[in-house]
């Protein structure tokens, strides 16, 4: 709020007034914030979104408590964190924009959305990497010396990445471009990994 102070000083004429003071409060227009799901369209406010990395964020838009869309070009902010703020502004007549979530670290976060002159909406937005499993064909094998096969290691997905090796005995089995190779008598247990990366998890 502020404070207002109507004066008058007095001339030859008339004396000067008593001040008279104003308090005036200008309070923000009330939002109301959405995200666009197939059949709906939930409030932003008290949402929980979870989202994989590479997702896009729903679309969204804001209309004030009379029906009024907000303008086209009015800007908007959604701030996940201190260091990461995504600037965007209305694009049409209906109140939607978008929120580019590429730059935004696997996390959970409390999302704050707002808009000059506007009341402020917050959310909870989880971004995960992309789940992993490793399958494995054949547990335990007997193998003779010599003897080549397949290691039967698959990752889900496919294209996550690539499987590492370790083993217990290397000199007697190791595995060398996805095959087995056994190269001594005894016993040896081979552990297949996945360490994740940017986008997907370990698996």
């Amino acid at each position: 709020s502020i404070t207002i102070t109507v004066s008058f000083a007095g001339d030859d004429k008339y004396a000067a007034a008593d001040d008279k003071i104003i308090t005036v409060t200008v309070g923000l227009t009330q939002a109301y914030w959405y995200y666009v799901l197939p059949s709906m369209a939930p409030e932003l406010d008290g949402a929980e979104i979870s989202l994989n990395v590479g997702d896009s964020f729903p679309p969204c838009y804001a209309e004030d408590e009379y029906g009024n869309y907000l303008p086209n070009g009015q800007p908007v902010k959604v701030q996940f964190n201190e260091t990461c703020i995504i600037d965007t502004t209305v694009y049409d007549n209906v109140g939607s924009f978008s929120v580019d979530i590429s730059g935004v670290n696997p996390g959970t976060y409390t999302v704050t959305f707002s808009s000059p002159g506007y009341t402020t909406a917050t959310a909870t937005v989880t971004i995960s990497k992309i789940a992993t499993e490793i399958n494995v064909t054949n547990s335990t094998l007997s193998l003779n010396v010599g003897d080549e096969v397949d290691s039967g290691a698959t990752l889900t997905p496919a294209d996550a990445g690539n499987l590492t090796y370790t083993y217990s005995n290397s000199t007697v089995a190791v595995v060398v471009d996805g095959k087995i190779q056994a190269l001594a008598a005894g016993t040896a247990v081979i552990t297949v990994s996945f360490a994740g990366n940017d986008t997907y998890a370990a698996a």
